[in-house]
């Protein structure tokens, strides 16, 4: 059965499903979905030019980046 079999539907005077009320524990694991697609899309758009600096050699490791944090 789906999560959102449940659903229960607020409708105008037409009769047209105008909203859903969902349980919480069903919004919030929508909410993480959500959220989850979003990174992997920030990720995906943002690879290209990191590979591209990677390449350039415009990188610094951990440890340079730790000690260049630290003195600011």
């Amino acid at each position: 059965m789906s999560a959102l079999a449940n659903k229960q539907l607020i409708l105008d005077d037409a009769g047209k499903p105008v909203a859903v009320l969902l349980d919480l524990a069903t919004y919030e694991r929508l909410c993480a979905a959500a959220e989850e697609v979003a990174d992997v899309r920030a990720y995906d758009e943002d690879m290209p030019q990191a590979l591209r600096e990677l390449k350039a050699g415009e990188c610094v490791d951990l440890e340079q980046y730790l000690t260049d944090r630290r003195s600011q």
